[in-house]
């Protein structure tokens, strides 16, 4: 699989629910997560392989995660700031801050509902990835000062 960079409208756009399950949505996210490992990367939305929809993978503390139509239904007062990157932004990393812990419900592979709570660096990702799959770039970010926005918004040709 191919990882888009930016301006590429699939970055841009809310992803789909996916409604049908089976062997297809697996293989689907198995390479995600080789294209995500090979990348060097610890996360991947669909849409940044264009694909349509709304799934990503990323790297747990037990090993590797699926999560299919992903919502985060609480978010945590206290904050933490980390550096983050992009494989569709190569090269650039910028502090943000984010929620330090999450609920978030999701599919399995299967269609199976799930709910986890993450914090730290994982918290940080998957709140990433869901912002990719409502086709919000990293590069937008409220907690990013306006200069910071404009800067890489127009290094990347963002509008």
């Amino acid at each position: 699989m191919k990882i888009v960079t930016f301006p590429h409208p699939s970055l841009l756009k809310k992803a789909s629910k996916v409604t049908v399950f089976g062997p297809e949505i697996k293989l689907l996210l198995d390479k995600m997560y080789e294209t995500m490992k090979l990348s060097g990367g610890i996360g991947l939305a669909a849409n940044q392989v264009e694909l349509p929809f709304s799934m990503f993978v990323m790297d747990g503390p037990d090993g590797p995660l699926y999560f299919v139509n992903p919502k985060i239904v609480w978010k945590s007062k206290a904050m933490a700031q980390i550096r983050e990157g992009c494989l569709s932004a190569p090269g650039e990393a910028v502090v943000i801050a984010r929620a330090a812990i999450i609920k978030i419900e999701f599919q399995d592979e299967t269609g199976e509902k799930k709910m986890k709570i993450f914090n730290d660096i994982y918290s940080i990702c998957a709140q990433h990835e869901t912002d990719h799959l409502d086709g919000k770039a990293f590069l937008e970010h409220h907690s990013l000062t306006k200069v910071q926005r404009n800067q890489l918004k127009s290094k990347w040709g963002v509008k």
